[in-house]
C-alpha cells in the first residue's frame, strides 16, 4: 500500500500472480491487512507482465 497523493496504489498477491490496484478514493488501509476486493469490470484495465494491455 503506498498512498501517492490523491491515489493509493495498493500490491497485492493473488494466487501465484502480483497484482495492482490504483484506489482514487480514501480509504484506511494498513500493510499486510486482508481485503477484500470487488472491481467494478467496466473501469477495470489488464496488463501482460510486459505491460501490454490485456483488454
Amino acid at each position: 500500500m503506498e498512498p501517492t497523493g490523491v491515489a493509493t496504489r495498493v500490491v497485492m498477491p493473488i494466487g501465484s500472480q502480483t497484482a495492482a490496484m490504483v484506489l482514487h478514493d480514501r480509504i484506511a488501509l494498513h500493510p499486510g491487512e486482508a481485503i477484500k476486493v470487488v472491481p467494478d469490470l467496466s473501469k477495470t484495465h489488464l496488463f501482460s507482465s510486459e505491460g501490454m494491455r490485456l483488454n
